[in-house]
């Protein structure tokens, strides 16, 4: 039972009986939800690649796609699995999305090579060998991404300054 309480002719009702509420609808309409969700995820998909203009009574304020893709992964991604698992949808495990991230650069890194030869073809050489370069340079691998683990070092991990005194003799 939730909790619920009517002010103005409105019924407002406790966090709790609000989930209750969306998961019941779920369960009573998966397939509107769904292509609901789905909707929303392309709109976020597009704000992830371009931003997004924000109007702000009269100024106008963009956002980058690196803070679109943060605002996807902490509030949108977790709301839209849950409504997919409500609908009888199971959520995404943690491996299946790293092989379909795996898959999706292997498939990115084929587009670039071909675009990069393309380039090429077309004589600008200069453009798609600094373009190759900077796409192998700031590639990301597990070895760029893993945090630095603070431990103690062994002495001969320890880099050696050598720093020549003169010595005085009195």
């Amino acid at each position: 039972m939730a909790e619920w309480f009517d002010h103005d002719g409105r019924t407002i009702l406790s966090p709790a009986g609000t989930l209750q509420l969306v998961e019941a609808a779920c369960h009573a309409h998966p397939t509107q939800v769904l292509a609901l969700v789905i909707e929303q995820e392309a709109q976020s998909r597009h704000k992830c690649k371009f931003g997004d203009e924000h109007r702000v009574g009269r100024d106008s304020r963009s956002t980058t796609p690196e803070w679109e893709y943060d605002w996807y992964r902490r509030h949108d991604r977790p709301r839209h699995e849950l409504l997919r698992q409500w609908c009888g949808h199971r959520a995404v495990t943690h491996h299946e999305r790293f092989l379909a991230a795996e898959a999706e650069t292997h498939r990115l890194d084929i587009l670039v090579t071909d675009l990069l030869k393309a380039l090429d073809n077309l004589g600008e050489h200069e453009q798609a060998a600094r373009f190759a370069e900077e796409h192998e340079r700031d590639r990301i691998t597990p070895h760029t991404i893993r945090p630095v683990v603070e431990r103690p070092l062994h002495p001969s991990e320890i880099p050696v300054r050598e720093i020549k005194v003169r010595r005085r003799w009195w």
